[in-house]
């Protein structure tokens, strides 16, 4: 896409993940994935190694999110806004300060990395623990679609329990996209469902 001439002619440009067919919904996995297409189809032609610096990326993952939606209450922290909030266990390894905690969390966070999640001022995730799911009904109602042959509703309902760290559910997830994948009479769509299994089991590359 043409994100660098959108975004300078001022045209408001979000970040999406789209349904259960990949490895999870992780926002900040979009970004890197996102910002590597840029690199090649924008950077490598103009020369431009910073054709869609972080914190542009962060900008559309949150103020750009809000302005497609047309919703001026979302994507920024100030008074009069929903509190719609994360905070990130920047205490890791991965996350040491790099001088920019903005190019920190786009080059090395994860969904996972999330600790805390308050949506409308409602605290539904506290350290990584899911406040407002009962996570043993979903996987049972995950195992229970996938047995039914519904591989398509079992793998979404495995994505609700994905970024609080629920291993059972990655790999009924991966067991899922198996099932999709088998399911594919595109060569290119089997092994992309098929990979993405593989990423959940800890066997492939990240795509």
């Amino acid at each position: 896409p043409q994100t660098p001439r959108l975004l300078a002619s001022g045209i408001p440009v979000a970040f999406g993940s789209d349904g259960a067919g990949h490895g999870g919904l992780d926002l900040f996995r979009e970004m890197r994935a996102f910002r590597c297409v840029m690199n090649v189809t924008h950077g490598l032609s103009t020369g431009n190694p910073q054709i869609m610096p972080a914190k542009t990326l962060l900008a559309m993952a949150t103020a750009g999110g809000a302005s497609v939606l047309m919703r001026e209450d979302l994507g920024t922290i100030r008074e009069g806004n929903l509190a719609d909030l994360i905070a990130v266990d920047l205490d890791q390894p991965h996350l040491m300060a790099t001088g920019s905690i903005v190019n920190s969390l786009v080059e090395s966070a994860a969904g996972s990395d999330v600790k805390h999640s308050i949506i409308h001022g409602r605290l539904v995730m506290k350290d990584r623990q899911l406040l407002t799911i009962d996570e043993e009904k979903v996987l049972a109602e995950a195992k229970a679609a996938l047995e039914r042959g519904d591989a398509q509703w079992s793998a979404e309902l495995c994505d609700l329990l994905l970024d609080s760290g629920n291993g059972e559910a990655a790999g009924l997830k991966a067991d899922a996209l198996t099932e999709l994948g088998r399911r594919q009479t595109s060569a290119n769509a089997r092994h992309y469902y098929l990979a993405c299994a593989k990423q959940l089991r800890g066997e492939g590359e990240v795509l």
